[in-house]
């Protein structure tokens, strides 16, 4: 009867200490640089025929602590492109040393391929490659970055605004 108790008391620390474990482990992973304000997605149609649909992205985060942050790639739609940070109204840079509690945007386009003009003059434009990353899921934008603690960062909710139709 001792060795029956003392077997289950055993085993109970065992699933105790499993489940504390585990639970460590689901934990979710907040980031170490920055935290999520807001997001934008917004597709905008060309009005030259053949020319490409972009979907830009625009994903503003709070600085958690002064780094530099060097902009890699950013995954969304199953596609990969340039990820760069809008350090004004009208310049994109993709390294910018960032203050603690500074509000940065960062800025990225989904492209189509295209091809613009006519006659002998035809121009064909690249879209954005088709590349999935592990850590990228459905509907979700995923920023790389080098320089901070995390090397990444996954934006799993945006607002999408009106799609814009150029003329």
């Amino acid at each position: 009867m001792l060795y029956l108790c003392h077997s289950m008391r055993q085993l109970f620390i065992l699933f105790v200490i499993s489940i504390l474990s585990f639970s460590f482990l689901c934990k979710k992973k907040e980031s170490k640089d920055f935290k999520f304000i807001s997001a934008q997605k917004q597709v905008l149609f060309g009005g030259v025929a053949g020319s490409p649909v972009i979907s830009l992205y625009r994903i503003k985060l709070k600085a958690i602590r002064n780094f530099e942050c060097i902009c890699d790639s950013s995954y969304a739609e199953g596609k990969i492109d340039e990820l760069f940070i809008q350090k004004d109204s009208f310049n994109t840079v993709q390294k910018l040393l960032l203050k603690k509690g500074q509000i940065v945007e960062f800025v990225y386009s989904v492209k189509t391929a295209a091809e613009m003009g006519g006659g002998d003059y035809q121009i064909e434009m690249p879209g954005s490659n088709e590349k999935t990353h592990p850590l990228a899921q459905e509907n979700t934008i995923l920023l790389m970055y080098k320089g901070g603690k995390n090397a990444h960062f996954l934006v799993k909710n945006y607002e999408t605004l009106a799609p814009i139709f150029a003329p």
